[in-house]
């Protein structure tokens, strides 16, 4: 009796964490660190959400990364609204950065690009972000509607800086399927 009692609670357990750790929202997500010593322009961070693609000898791409993203989704096409969620520490020696952002396609015969502003200390130098413990998280929507399709690639490189941008950790991006009535994304 109570090993059948230890079984039910372990799967509803299981269950549960397996249940209330997915978000329905979310089509595609994925996170990139950035080099430890110091980002630059020479290392831009890739997003590759359709690694099918390409041959890998062809992609230049999985080759930058050395891993190919995007295995979560295979052949992930639409519409989307997009995150991009910027991972740093209260020691980063930026107060703002400004990244470009290019985005391609196999199937589309221009190249997408923005110029995206993050604004990580404010003039108290306080972190704008959520955090604790000297980690914070600030993000920012992206121009909807954001178009994945055959061969997606996302670049996000930092425009210059006066020196090698210390302290930011990762970048992550996040595709949804809708936003909140009020505008919010609907993963908050």
């Amino acid at each position: 009796m109570k090993r059948s009692l230890n079984i039910v609670i372990t799967c509803a357990f299981i269950g549960a964490m397996i249940s209330g750790g997915c978000d329905r929202n979310v089509a595609w997500t994925d996170t990139v660190s950035t080099p430890e010593r110091g980002w630059t322009s020479d290392h831009p961070v890739v997003f590759e959400l359709d690694p099918k693609a390409y041959e890998p000898e062809e992609n230049k791409y999985v080759l930058m990364t050395a891993r190919a993203v995007g295995d979560t989704v295979p052949r992930l096409r639409g519409e989307f609204h997009a995150l991009l969620s910027l991972r740093y520490k209260d020691d980063c020696n930026a107060r703002s950065l400004r990244l470009a952002l290019e985005q391609v396609a196999l199937d589309v015969d221009e190249i997408r690009r923005d110029t995206l502003n993050f604004r990580l200390f404010g003039d108290d130098g306080a972190s704008t972000g959520r955090g604790r413990f000297g980690l914070n998280e600030t993000a920012l929507e992206l121009p909807y509607p954001f178009h994945a399709s055959d061969g997606t690639v996302v670049t996000i490189t930092p425009l210059p800086y006066s020196e090698e941008i210390d302290g930011v950790l990762s970048l992550t991006l996040t595709l949804l399927h809708e936003v909140r009535p009020e505008g919010k994304p609907a993963t908050e």
